[in-house]
């Protein structure tokens, strides 16, 4: 059985896109609503507040808002259940923001102790033969006709910089 290394960053975001007016979010208008605490919006950084874009980072909690597209994240895990409530939480007070898509994405960095231990983890979480396949499939249509389901996969040779030992050039799987 192979061991993992220790995770060193656990994160999670949850993306929405649609049609937001970016000056609303800010730290004070979430304390307002007791969404975060009054000592979180005090302290906050906050890196900008324009009409196309609010970005900053209030304790746990980092959110980046543009007119298309709200981030709110944390690199806390303790903060998972939390983010979803402040997620809720705003689209219940602002619930004529129109949103189209919503996406929830989870960061967990590893530090890998060789090449060859890297390359094995990879191939555990994508293995090509099952992308291959995959990409030799095409996905159904739903019943209803109305629209049909989808998926891509585009395999690329990426560069490292950093993140690989040697800054080894590697791949990337993209599933749409």
């Amino acid at each position: 059985m192979q061991v993992m290394p220790p995770c060193e960053l656990d994160g999670a975001a949850i993306v929405l896109v649609g049609s937001f007016n970016p000056k609303i979010y800010q730290p004070a208008w979430l304390a307002h609503h007791k969404l975060i605490r009054d000592e979180e919006a005090e302290a906050a950084d906050i890196r900008m507040v324009r009409p196309e874009l609010t970005d900053f980072t209030a304790g746990w909690l980092t959110l980046q808002v543009l007119t298309e597209r709200f981030t709110a994240s944390t690199a806390d895990p303790s903060k998972f259940k939390p983010l979803c409530d402040l997620v809720i939480g705003v689209f219940s007070i602002l619930q004529h923001t129109p949103a189209k898509q919503l996406g929830i994405d989870r960061t967990m960095h590893y530090r890998m102790p060789s090449e060859e231990k890297f390359r094995a983890f990879g191939h555990m979480l994508a293995p090509k033969e099952v992308a291959l396949a995959t990409a030799r499939t095409r996905v159904g249509v739903r019943d209803d006709a109305r629209s049909t389901c989808r998926e891509s996969i585009e395999v690329r040779p990426i560069q490292g910089r950093g993140i690989r030992p040697c800054h080894a050039v590697g791949h990337i799987l993209r599933i749409k």
